[in-house]
């Protein structure tokens, strides 16, 4: 399937939170560093997306039409299909340029195909490649990007065994080998070898750069070594070769924080706010304001929120931000008012916005305020999603009141959506008050096949339930996970800390849910790049779940890219198990955007799909007559009418006498 598109401007996601999803321009990609006319090769190799689609017969082809190649066009194309991580893609290239041309290799374009094979094809394939490779030509570049192949899949023991060869070889006279290294340690929690490879750079006359100096400082602030971070700071502040920026200070500030260093962390809050400016200025204000929250100042809080609203347009991340900041500082009615501003400016529903209010007030015990919310998403023509529905019965549990919980967690099982997952703590007590019931049998079975139906296993529920069972303080600590779960919204840094964990401990295991989870948080950050990096990694491990294919299509729904919402639905169908359906509301829209475009063919291959996952219902299957007669095609032609059953039949039946009439 087709890697992430290229996307840009921002827009909206709605029903999933994505406040901001780029807009589509022209194709697949689109290339700032080179010229775009009606066709040119980079155009074709970009709207090519799809994985099984060949580059080779596509270069092949353009040759046939007696068009030109120069090896600088493919170096080109493997770096554009390299920064939109379509890696299969560019390894095709890479390779047809040395196969079919016989152009001579450098070795640049060496140590890019190591990368790539080890990407497409894992480090046995890559190892294979590089010990074919003639010792004339493996020089640094190659060496280099073997290092990177080595940190990249986390293999320790090969990474420290190369830098060993590359010391002898005398290749590691600048930075970068060593960020390599540096960068391994930090994730691998390697402290004690990460201040030994420093010590070796400064023995050898390796002048450290920006990335060094960031490595070393979360790795000081992250294992709470405080003394360190700040001769740090006091040597990068006086090194003429470095400059500070605001993310400087704000990691500093960071970790002071998180050490109950208030003052001192206040101090690189300030510090980082007059060195802002440009494009990031938005983002930095976020972050600032969510610091000053952490430390407690409120005056400081509505100072940077100001700010954000003074730079023009305030995105629903800036909202997020100031109430989520209001609520964890118990300005309750702070938060309200902002929330207000949110509702009469808001262009595009985010849904994270209201849930933030929502989770605030259960765990207050506002449970009318929670449902008035809740109400006010109905009226606003909005369905509270998974996470809406899953807040309040944790506060209804929290609150003692068990039987509206149960409700409110049906709720949001029957309205869950990829990567959700409910509560668990409150799905505990909730199965514990089930069992307590005079139905219990009854009650419980139907509860538990509903979770089953939705694909949320009880096993770890079950452990909760075991002998360290204590109802008096269950609600204590649904409230604290869900607390968790808000934090997590604000902490994308976090989020990446931790699913690299889980890749390291996990690595031969590709679990959709988990992609689908990060890709949905990238997404509403608006961090486009990094989700196609996710679905790269869902492709790379296998045949990924229709659920990744499906998000992607609600996606571009939300953003109005109906054409690219049509793709990927229709891959999401091709891919899907039988019985699974997608997303209802996006298929509509689909199928509304395809017989506006009087595009039967593609409506066709929806319903068809459709069919063949056994997930055709009988108002999908009575749209048919009308999207082709809006098309001014034959319905009798077009119409998918042999192996339906005989009611479907009449039902259609019906619908074209209403058509004709």
């Amino acid at each position: 399937m087709d890697k992430l598109f290229r996307l840009r401007r921002p827009n909206s996601w709605c029903r999933l939170g994505v406040s901001r999803v780029s807009t589509f321009c022209g194709g697949f990609y689109t290339s700032t560093s080179h010229p775009d006319p009606a066709d040119t090769i980079y155009r074709r190799i970009s709207k090519a997306g799809y994985p099984t689609n060949s580059m080779a017969a596509i270069l092949d082809q353009w040759l046939e039409q007696g068009r030109d190649l120069k090896q600088s066009d493919l170096q080109g194309l493997v770096k554009m299909l390299r920064r939109y991580n379509r890696y299969g893609h560019a390894l095709q290239v890479s390779e047809w340029m040395s196969d079919q041309r016989n152009h001579q290799v450098s070795p640049r374009d060496i140590a890019i195909r190591l990368d790539l094979i080890s990407r497409v094809h894992g480090l046995e394939q890559m190892e294979k490649y590089f010990n074919g490779i003639p010792d004339d030509l493996r020089g640094l570049q190659v060496y280099g990007a073997l290092l990177n192949c080595y940190a990249y899949h986390k293999y320790l023991e090969k990474a420290e065994a190369l830098m060993l060869k590359m010391r002898e070889f005398g290749f590691l006279k600048t930075t970068l080998s060593y960020n390599v290294m540096l960068k391994l340690y930090f994730q691998l929690s390697k402290i004690e070898k990460l201040e030994m490879l420093l010590q070796e750079m400064e023995q050898n006359g390796i002048k450290h750069d920006k990335f060094t100096c960031s490595i070393q400082l979360n790795a000081y602030g992250a294992t709470a070594n405080i003394e360190g971070m700040e001769k740090l700071l006091s040597r990068m502040a006086v090194n003429p070769d470095l400059t500070l920026d605001w993310h400087v200070y704000v990691t500093a500030a960071k970790w002071y924080l998180k050490a109950g260093l208030i003052e001192k962390g206040l101090t690189m809050v300030r510090k980082s706010e007059p060195i802002i400016s440009g494009k990031s200025k938005r983002i930095a204000y976020e972050t600032l304001l969510t610091l000053y929250a952490t430390a407690g100042e409120i005056d400081e809080v509505y100072r940077m929120w100001n700010l954000c609203k003074n730079l023009g347009k305030v995105y629903n991340s800036s909202y997020l931000c100031m109430i989520s900041s209001l609520m964890r500082l118990d300005e309750i009615n702070g938060a309200e008012i902002i929330f207000k501003e949110w509702e009469s400016e808001q262009q595009f529903f985010d849904a994270r916005v209201p849930n933030v209010m929502i989770s605030a007030y259960c765990r207050k015990g506002h449970l009318e305020k929670a449902e008035a919310y809740v109400d006010r998403f109905v009226e606003s023509g909005n369905d509270p999603d998974a996470t809406t529905w899953d807040r309040l019965a944790t506060g209804y549990h929290a609150n003692g009141q068990m039987a509206k919980s149960v409700e409110a967690m049906k709720k949001a099982i029957l309205a869950d959506r990829p990567g959700w997952k409910p509560n668990t703590i409150t799905l505990a007590a909730i199965l514990e008050y089930l069992k307590q019931q005079d139905d219990v049998g009854a009650a419980e079975e139907e509860f538990l096949k509903l979770l089953q139906e939705r694909g949320h296993s009880s096993t770890g529920i079950n452990d909760k339930l075991g002998s360290n069972f204590n109802k008096e303080t269950l609600h204590f600590e649904a409230i604290d996970e869900m607390e968790r779960e808000d934090t997590l919204l604000d902490d994308i840094e976090g989020a990446e800390k931790i699913f690299e964990e889980w890749e390291s401990q996990c690595s031969t295991v590709c679990e959709n849910r988990i992609l689908i989870c990060l890709l949905i948080a990238y997404c509403i950050e608006g961090l486009f790049e990094k989700a196609e990096s996710v679905v790269n990694k869902a492709l790379k491990g296998g045949k990924p779940h229709a659920s990744l294919w499906n998000v992607l299509a609600m996606g571009y729904k939300g953003g109005n890219q109906m054409s690219k919402a049509v793709e990927m639905l229709k891959w999401a169908l091709s891919v899907g198990k039988q019985w699974w359906s997608p997303n209802s509301v996006t298929l509509d829209s689909c199928l509304d955007y395809s017989e506006g475009q009087g595009d039967v063919g593609g409506a066709e291959d929806m319903i068809r799909l459709l069919k063949m996952l056994g997930s055709l219902t009988r108002d999908i299957y009575h749209r048919w007559p009308r999207i082709c007669v809006a098309a001014g095609a034959s319905v009798l032609v077009y119409l998918p009418v042999k192996k339906h059953t005989r009611s479907l039949n009449l039902g259609l039946a019906h619908s074209l006498l209403e058509l004709f009439a």
